[in-house]
């Protein structure tokens, strides 16, 4: 290509003195343009449409394999079930667990409050309270045959006479 400009000389006789600097210059000139040429093609080129990858699943994956909340056990009858999955009433006072052959397991629940020291010392006076209630219960029917009333008997020392007089007005 530059050959046409320049004469051909024979190697190492008359060579004029050639500018490395301006041959570099020329280099990076034409890497830049190469460059602008590149981004020019690549603007208008058609952008390659995604690769399309089609899933068949023969059973359905189980979505939300947590809590389900129901009102009865017909409606765990209905549901439909790959795993075992638990089911639980609104009110929270029964567990189902339904399983994947459509069998039901039901229990119930009973909430566990946790108690504190205080709590139980609480406790423990309520039912001594009700011991000693029982006990006073348990002693006024048991001497409630035994004891007369007072109101029936008469003092046997004492005399109906009165021994004192009136003091005149």
């Amino acid at each position: 290509m530059y050959n046409n400009y320049m004469p051909n000389f024979p190697n190492g006789i008359n060579q004029p003195n050639i500018d490395q600097n301006y041959l570099n210059m020329i280099e990076k000139e034409k890497e830049r343009l190469d460059k602008m040429k590149e981004q020019y093609v690549n603007r208008f080129q058609q952008p390659q449409q995604p690769t399309l990858n089609q899933t068949i699943q023969v059973a359905p994956t189980p979505q939300n394999i947590g809590l389900k909340y129901v009102n009865s056990v017909n409606d765990v009858q209905k549901e439909l079930t790959m795993v075992d999955t638990p089911f639980i009433t609104n009110d929270y006072s029964t567990l189902f667990i339904k399983n994947a052959k459509g069998e039901i397991r039901t229990f119930t629940l009973q909430e566990v409050i946790p108690k504190d020291e205080r709590d139980e010392i609480i406790k423990q006076l309520q039912k001594e309270n009700e011991e000693l209630k029982g006990m006073i219960e348990n002693a006024k029917s048991s001497n409630a045959d035994d004891v007369k009333p007072i109101e029936d008997e008469k003092p046997t020392n004492v005399s109906n006479v009165r021994t004192s007089k009136a003091k005149p007005k």
